[in-house]
């Protein structure tokens, strides 16, 4: 089963038993060690279970768990530490999981999670199968369930409640503001990768009718791996944080869209823009993220936090690709690697 094939069988009153749910578990008595090697095997596992002995006693995340290790000299230091021991530390030490119940309504759920602190909205769900057996669930996908059954609710009442305008009305306005919370990236709330497949696919397609130019610059921030090994996720979380309200600020038009592509990637787009003003355009954000003056001991290409930029620029056709636009950015942002970093590479596309 893929990992959203469990949506088309959700229905309104479906229960958390309907999810994918992890069951890794430790001993507090166990090396942390053990726990870095169940995270390093799968990259989907959003936390492990602590149990003392046969009793179930604690969560720990993945992102808490990576936080203690990334701190200097945590990897060394903390390995062959025993698991109860790291609860005693900051990132831990006042986190409590939220439990739920296996039938709890995923409806439900959701709003209780939502409900949480700031920082421990994205920590996993703990399931409880019994008393004393339990299993972690992903926020993500409870949110991905929560939507789906949302839509799928919201279809149902549309169809017997068409005469009511007023209620039609409020209907309309949850949806919109629930779709706009699935076409944000959740960390730095700017749009997210498949919000702009859609802009992207809407913006061809109107230059392709009107002529017009159209440009994009894909942004990688450079040595951003060593950035978080050098300063932690925490910080790199912020960095991005950072970052993206840096090129938010960076667009001079209504029409101008960024988005997060993907991990340390960017994305920009400008409809009605030629080479010379995507250019012009590319170098005003390696300036502007320049002036943030992040420091990147790490780095190679520059003492403090900086972009390596791929452009893009071409008269969308009819018979062209999207795609074809964002894949000779690629292509130079690859060249922009290559020739050191810190700098912009323009590439025009034939679409």
């Amino acid at each position: 089963m893929s990992s959203t094939e469990f949506l088309k069988h959700l229905k309104h009153d479906s229960s958390l038993q309907h999810l994918p749910l992890f069951n890794t578990r430790f001993d507090l008595k166990q090396p942390s060690a053990k726990v870095a090697e169940a995270f390093a095997k799968n990259p989907l596992l959003p936390g492990v279970l602590l149990y003392d002995g046969k009793h179930f006693c604690n969560m720990m995340s993945r992102a808490r768990f990576m936080e203690i290790m990334n701190q200097p000299y945590s990897k060394d230091l903390f390995n062959r530490r025993q698991v109860h021991r790291l609860l005693l530390l900051p990132p831990l030490q006042h986190l409590h999981p939220l439990i739920l119940p296996l039938n709890t309504l995923i409806s439900e759920a959701a709003e209780k999670c939502l409900q949480r602190p700031p920082m421990q909205l994205a920590e996993p769900i703990v399931v409880m199968l019994d008393e004393d057996d339990g299993c972690l669930l992903d926020m993500h996908q409870l949110l991905l369930a929560h939507v789906h059954i949302y839509d799928h609710t919201v279809n149902l009442l549309r169809e017997e409640i068409g005469r009511s305008n007023a209620l039609r009305q409020k209907l309309e306005i949850a949806n919109r503001s629930l779709e706009d919370l699935a076409h944000l990236d959740g960390l730095t709330g700017i749009p997210n990768r498949r919000q702009m497949d859609k802009f992207l696919a809407h913006e061809w397609k109107r230059a392709a009718r009107e002529q017009q130019p159209l440009s994009l610059m894909l942004c990688d921030i450079d040595y951003f791996k060593v950035y978080n090994d050098t300063y932690g996720h925490q910080a790199g979380d912020i960095a991005l944080q950072k970052v993206a309200q840096c090129l938010h600020e960076q667009l001079k038009r209504p029409a101008d869209f960024v988005a997060r592509y993907g991990g340390e990637e960017f994305i920009i787009i400008l409809p009605n823009t030629p080479h010379s003003g995507g250019r012009s355009m590319a170098e005003n954000v390696l300036q502007a993220i320049r002036h943030l003056r992040i420091p990147h001991e790490g780095s190679q290409a520059s003492p403090f936090l900086s972009l390596s930029i791929g452009l893009s620029c071409t008269v969308p056709t009819h018979d062209g690709q999207a795609e074809s636009l964002v894949q000779c950015a690629d292509q130079a942002l690859y060249q922009a690697k290559e020739q050191g970093r810190n700098q912009v590479v323009m590439e025009s596309c034939v679409p």
